[in-house]
């Protein structure tokens, strides 16, 4: 074991621990998860003595716990830019789902340690682990943000180089913006409290949160009106042709999005709607190679614009690259052809 390999990822060193794997090949073999990194809490009052009561669980429990797997999704998902959910079966996910211990009395969750070990494990790179876990502290209230941004920067002034720096801040600020769509558990928690309830975090602190004292922990939605562009080419289907509005709907994969075709080229433009149209006829569903550029706001698909028709290029990036750079959500079309919605141009 190397010299910069750490023993130990515990809620203390998380920051200084992922900030030194920077230039370390992953390994899951080379750490071990200290108790006090796992989600634990107490809840305390009069209503919770009865939340798990004699090996059952009422739906309070059960929704706090059904959250709580939501979460880890959700963090999974956006270090990784996979979508896994409840929908996809068992053998795709089950190193993506946490199991829990619950007893008796005032309602007591904590997860599994060979949970959180597997979750990691599966991620396979430092940048994504250190994605989730810093936004598992975040998400799960041992942070606030103001404290988080604070370490952060502490912690990048004494690494090695301004590379390491700078990739450390990019790992913390996407874990942060994960952590933002990553707090259900907190929110459910907080929207069952009474204001005489408590929620102790033992392993991280030593005083009771209070309903109030919890609410200062979930994130605020951080918008901005910043807009980004990437590159996108790859090889699309056209599902729909709209040659009123000058849009088609292209797709690849889950991104599915209509796209205006008013910075094409005349040329390239004819050739798409015209052999569109020549393939509805024939009940067929074209494909091309296009030329994109996705622009994006508050990290989300604001507006598609089709470049040209081509091959990709040098810079570009492929939709199975772009969910690592932002979230979209897909357009529903389930139709099958093409319809053809105007004359020709």
């Amino acid at each position: 074991m190397g010299e910069n390999n750490a023993t130990i990822l515990s809620y203390e060193n998380i920051l200084g621990f992922i900030a030194n794997k920077i230039d370390v090949e992953f390994n899951i073999e080379h750490f071990e998860i200290s108790d006090d990194f796992l989600f634990k809490f107490v809840l305390k009052g009069e209503q919770w003595n009865d939340a798990f009561k004699d090996g059952y669980i009422d739906y309070r429990a059960a929704n706090i716990l059904l959250s709580l797997q939501r979460d880890i999704f959700e963090l999974y998902n956006g270090a990784t830019g996979d979508s896994v959910n409840f929908k996809n079966n068992y053998g795709t996910i089950k190193d993506v789902t946490v199991r829990v211990k619950i007893k008796d009395g005032s309602l007591s969750l904590e997860t599994c340690k060979d949970s959180i070990k597997a979750l990691i494990s599966k991620v396979g790179s430092w940048q994504a682990t250190g994605i989730i876990t810093l936004g598992m502290t975040l998400a799960f209230g041992y942070f606030t943000v103001e404290s988080y941004n604070k370490r952060v920067v502490e912690e990048a002034k004494i690494l090695n180089s301004t590379k390491q720096a700078e990739i450390f801040q990019k790992i913390s600020k996407d874990a942060l913006a994960v952590a933002e769509k990553s707090q259900e558990t907190l929110k459910t928690i907080v929207s069952y409290m009474k204001p005489s309830d408590v929620l102790l975090q033992e392993h991280i602190r030593s005083e009771p949160l209070t309903k109030q004292d919890l609410q200062g922990y979930i994130i605020e939605k951080q918008s901005t009106d910043l807009e980004e562009s990437f590159r996108v080419d790859d090889r699309f289907k056209v599902t729909v042709l709209n040659i009123k509005s000058n849009s088609v709907q292209i797709q690849r994969g889950p991104f599915r999005y209509f796209a205006t075709t008013k910075l094409m080229s005349e040329e390239d433009k004819r050739e798409l709607f015209n052999t569109a149209r020549d393939a509805s006829i024939e009940e067929r569903i074209p494909e091309y190679d296009l030329q994109t550029s996705v622009v994006t706001k508050d990290g989300k698909v604001h507006e598609v614009y089709l470049i040209a028709i081509g091959k990709p290029r040098n810079d570009a990036i492929s939709t199975f690259d772009l969910p690592q750079k932002i979230k979209f959500d897909v357009q529903q079309n389930e139709q099958l052809q093409l319809p053809i919605v105007a004359d020709k141009p």
